[in-house]
């Protein structure tokens, strides 16, 4: 969008870039039909280059429309600009008078803020087991990030050992796969010491859990290899 705007400045100029934080309600929604109510970010790109004429004005996003000369043609284009701001769940909006400049807004959904969503879990502590040290340590950082702590073992049998020291856990998550105990037989071993706290099993094979009756089982969820981080946090932290 820089790109487009620099060229459009055939001698001096300027280009100004604002960011502002911007809410779609019942109020105003009718004036973005294209957006969902919610919270965004309007990132506005004006310059005062040559501007865009009305003819022209309706076909600056379709494909392979351009008025660029070829030696002067650089960026990746409106189009393609256009796409990924639509994959982002976003909208463009363009105004432009010829001769004065033009001015590109566009609306982007806003991140939430996870600090917010973590701030009263700094004490939850999470038994993780695996007998996958990379990807164990791995996860155990990620979740110590986003202010969990974190205890790490390595099969079934350390997770009972480290329960029967009387170590609290809020959350187990374990590997089905694990050589010696597996993790539904950890589970099971669990419940007879009648321990009460939800369970995440991890797997990396649908098949392997298709016959498990998760409710049975006390199993709260079911996560698969590889880890969509983004989507383990949210399961995490809606179960806890």
């Amino acid at each position: 969008m820089c790109i487009n705007a620099k060229e459009a400045i055939r001698e001096k100029g300027s280009v100004t870039l604002n960011a502002s934080n911007f809410a779609i309600d019942k109020s105003n929604h009718h004036k973005f039909p294209f957006l969902q109510e919610g919270n965004y970010v309007c990132i506005s790109i004006e310059d005062t280059g040559s501007g865009i004429s009305k003819e022209n004005l309706d076909q600056i996003f379709d494909p392979y429309f351009s008025t660029k000369k070829k030696e002067t043609v650089s960026g990746i284009g409106l189009y393609v600009s256009y796409g990924i701001i639509k994959a982002h769940n976003g909208h463009i909006e363009v105004s432009s008078t010829k001769g004065i400049g033009t001015k590109f807004d566009i609306f982007l959904p806003a991140a939430k803020d996870r600090r917010k969503e973590t701030r009263d879990l700094s004490e939850k502590i999470i038994l993780l087991a695996d007998d996958e040290e990379t990807l164990r340590d791995l996860l155990a950082e990620l979740l110590e990030a986003s202010n969990y702590s974190v205890i790490k073992v390595s099969g079934g049998d350390e997770v009972l050992k480290v329960l029967t020291e009387e170590i609290k856990a809020d959350l187990l998550i374990i590997d089905h796969h694990m050589p010696g105990m597996s993790g539904l037989d950890c589970i099971r071993e669990i419940k007879k010491l009648n321990y009460d706290f939800p369970i995440i099993l991890s797997t990396g094979s649908l098949s392997s859990t298709a016959n498990v009756n998760l409710k049975e089982e006390s199993i709260s969820a079911v996560i698969y290899k590889p880890y969509d981080f983004d989507e383990l946090l949210k399961e995490i932290n809606e179960i806890l």
